[in-house]
């Protein structure tokens, strides 16, 4: 009687093991998918922290013509103040 007991024992506690890992692949899974956003995120933070530097390096560099100047028609007049 005492061999099935430790059988039936022996499975719950094949259950419970599987149980536990199983909660510890699903976090693992949730943190690699945070991961992934985070990083995503860090890029596309990055990209427009170049783009921003680029456009401010464009402005600095060209120091007589007004940010707007560009795209100003030949035809339209830039207000006299502006600059």
């Amino acid at each position: 009687m005492s061999v099935l007991r430790q059988r039936g024992f022996s499975l719950i506690e094949v259950l419970v093991s599987l149980i536990v890992i199983c909660i510890g692949v699903l976090g693992m899974v949730a943190l690699q998918s945070r991961s992934l956003v985070q990083t995503q995120d860090s890029v596309l933070r990055n990209n427009a922290i170049m783009l921003a530097g680029d456009l401010i390096e464009m402005m600095r560099s060209n120091p007589g013509g007004g940010p707007c100047r560009r795209f100003v028609q030949r035809h339209q007049q830039v207000p006299q103040g502006y600059r």
